[in-house]
């Protein structure tokens, strides 16, 4: 008696341990297929997840009920006889089943980091960019780590540049838009497992929309005027450069336009906002020039440095012509960031062509992002 409880718990711990083990093949198919269907991070942490899920279920409810059958088997023991070897037996294989059990939720507990370890075996090397998986939200806090990137603390560049690596494809395209490698058609990403991820598909950035004025923004200098401009009184009056304002939603943008005005240089910055999407999209009109350019702010310094010429390439517009933007806020998932557009542009009417307008700001999981229109972008 005591041998067959010896072989069914040997049985049951070889059942979790190849349970495990078995996740090392479709983890190498998972990341084949996800590599040749440009799947990258987000197809890769949909393979890890839906493996982990499924062996952390299955270990739960193995634990459940090794704890279960354990406990009825050790409390009868102490209903039977003493006489004889069946009270020691079935204490014995209650008492099995407990360790079981324990054993069974450290497993359950550990599914995630052993996964991880066993993917990464089966590709021949560390996934890349990611420390340790957790389908729980942290799977992309791991890849940006924590700390903060701009004071030189907590993530490195070489990290967050094999990160981005790994969500668009392009180097132009890198923060600026396009669809990340995660990507399903039309450039939608799917990050459903973030736990800051947004109830809705698209979400406004407070007062991205300049309807309440330049509340939720701070405007220093005097580049940006003391509050936005609305678009149709400016269309009504002439109030624009050569064309009248096109391509726009909404009745209030932010500009540095001044008609037959002196520009002077200022600053527009929004309140901080949490990273709920993947992407950052907006509405843009800029003159290419080295002092007109908009920041990405993680703890107030910047850490994305974008320039948008939409008169240029594939995505020329007329000044005036918004074009739509798209900044890849995946490395800065779930973190408070602000955007800030910045105008060293000063001068007489001579250099009317060098202003930047922006409006309709809002979070979202798919890039509109105009190709040509962003000229390059820098992480800092």
């Amino acid at each position: 008696m005591e041998g067959l409880r010896r072989r069914i718990v040997t049985l049951l711990y070889a059942f979790v341990i190849g349970t495990v083990s078995a996740s090392l093949v479709p983890l190498s198919y998972a990341q084949a297929a996800g590599a040749a269907s440009g799947g990258g991070a987000a197809g890769i942490q949909s393979s890890l997840c839906g493996i982990i899920n499924t062996i952390a279920s299955v270990i739960g409810i193995l634990a459940i009920f090794m704890f279960v059958l354990g406990g009825i088997l050790y409390g009868a023991a102490h209903l039977l006889p003493a006489a004889g070897n069946l009270k020691g037996s079935t204490q014995g294989w209650g008492v099995g089943m407990l360790v079981g059990g324990v054993i069974a939720i450290v497993l359950y507990l550990l599914s995630s980091f052993i996964i991880y370890r066993l993917a990464s075996f089966s590709a021949g090397g560390p996934l890349p960019a990611i420390s340790q998986v957790s389908c729980t939200g942290t799977f992309l806090a791991g890849i940006v780590g924590s700390g903060t990137p701009a004071s030189g603390t907590g993530t490195s560049l070489a990290k967050i540049q094999s990160a981005a690596s790994l969500l668009p494809s392009g180097s132009a395209a890198a923060y600026g838009g396009g669809a990340p490698g995660g990507s399903t058609a039309g450039g939608i990403v799917d990050y459903s497992n973030a736990y800051c991820k947004a109830n809705t598909a698209n979400v406004m950035i407070p007062n991205g929309n300049f309807a309440s004025g330049y509340s939720r923004w701070s405007a220093t200098g005097s580049g940006f005027g003391a509050g936005p401009t609305d678009l149709y009184v400016a269309n009504e009056n002439a109030g624009y450069y050569k064309m009248p304002w096109a391509n726009y939603n909404g009745e209030f943008f932010a500009t540095t336009y001044k008609q037959n005005a002196a520009y002077s240089p200022g600053n527009l910055t929004s309140d901080s906002f949490k990273v709920t999407e993947p992407f950052l999209n907006f509405k843009i009109s800029s003159a290419q020039s080295a002092g007109l350019y908009m920041e990405m702010l993680l703890n107030g310094a910047p850490f994305i440095i974008l320039h948008y010429n939409t008169t240029n390439g594939k995505g020329s517009y007329p000044l005036g012509t918004f074009a739509n933007a798209s900044v890849n806020l995946s490395p800065l998932f779930c973190q408070n960031v602000s955007v800030r557009f910045v105008s060293d542009v000063s001068g007489n009417s001579t250099n009317q062509d060098q202003f930047i307008a922006v409006t309709d700001f809002y979070l979202s999981n798919q890039s509109i992002a105009t190709p040509g229109a962003l000229l390059n972008s820098t992480i800092i």
